[in-house]
Protein backbone atom coordinates (compact mmCIF):
# COMPACT_ATOMS: atom_id res chain seq x y z
CA UNK A 1 0.00 0.00 0.00
CA UNK A 2 1.43 3.76 -1.40
CA UNK A 3 1.34 6.08 1.38
CA UNK A 4 1.69 10.01 -0.84
CA UNK A 5 3.90 11.76 0.99
CA UNK A 6 1.20 14.48 2.10
CA UNK A 7 -0.14 11.62 3.63
CA UNK A 8 2.82 10.75 5.73
CA UNK A 9 3.56 14.34 6.29
CA UNK A 10 0.14 14.87 7.76
CA UNK A 11 0.18 11.72 9.72
CA UNK A 12 3.91 12.74 11.22
CA UNK A 13 2.49 16.37 11.94
CA UNK A 14 -0.66 14.26 14.49
CA UNK A 15 1.60 12.23 16.46
CA UNK A 16 3.62 15.60 16.97
CA UNK A 17 1.14 17.28 18.53
CA UNK A 18 -0.18 13.99 20.04
CA UNK A 19 3.68 13.76 21.56
CA UNK A 20 2.88 17.49 22.60
CA UNK A 21 -0.34 16.64 24.24
CA UNK A 22 0.63 14.19 26.06
CA UNK A 23 4.09 15.72 27.36
CA UNK A 24 1.50 18.36 29.02
CA UNK A 25 -0.68 15.95 30.48
CA UNK A 26 2.48 14.61 31.91
CA UNK A 27 4.06 17.64 33.38
CA UNK A 28 0.25 18.48 34.70
CA UNK A 29 0.44 15.12 36.81
CA UNK A 30 4.01 15.62 37.81
CA UNK A 31 2.76 19.07 39.19
CA UNK A 32 -0.27 17.60 41.15
CA UNK A 33 1.53 14.35 42.36
CA UNK A 34 3.96 17.84 43.89
CA UNK A 35 1.40 19.47 45.42
CA UNK A 36 -0.38 16.65 46.74
CA UNK A 37 3.14 15.20 48.43
CA UNK A 38 3.38 19.13 49.78
CA UNK A 39 0.04 18.87 51.69
CA UNK A 40 0.55 15.48 52.69
CA UNK A 41 3.56 16.57 54.48
CA UNK A 42 2.25 19.47 55.97
CA UNK A 43 -0.78 17.45 57.49
CA UNK A 44 1.64 14.40 58.58
CA UNK A 45 3.36 17.69 60.66
CA UNK A 46 0.11 18.75 61.91
CA UNK A 47 -0.42 15.15 63.02
CA UNK A 48 2.73 14.71 64.60
CA UNK A 49 2.36 17.95 66.88
CA UNK A 50 -1.25 16.97 67.59
CA UNK A 51 0.30 13.81 68.89
CA UNK A 52 3.27 15.81 70.87
CA UNK A 53 0.77 17.97 72.39
CA UNK A 54 -1.63 15.23 73.77
CA UNK A 55 1.55 13.13 75.06
CA UNK A 56 3.04 16.29 77.01
CA UNK A 57 -0.91 16.05 78.80
CA UNK A 58 -2.11 19.86 76.77
CA UNK A 59 -5.30 17.89 75.97
CA UNK A 60 -6.87 21.54 75.38
CA UNK A 61 -5.37 21.60 72.39
CA UNK A 62 -6.76 18.46 71.10
CA UNK A 63 -10.51 18.53 69.35
CA UNK A 64 -12.72 17.39 72.24
CA UNK A 65 -10.21 17.72 74.76
CA UNK A 66 -11.11 16.99 78.33
CA UNK A 67 -12.04 21.33 78.12
CA UNK A 68 -14.33 20.66 75.41
CA UNK A 69 -16.15 17.97 76.94
CA UNK A 70 -16.20 19.42 80.63
CA UNK A 71 -17.62 22.51 78.65
CA UNK A 72 -20.34 20.15 77.20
Amino acid sequence: MFISKKKHEADLALMAKANVDLDETLMVREATIGRLQRENAALLSELTRFREARAKGNKNLIPGGKKKQAAA
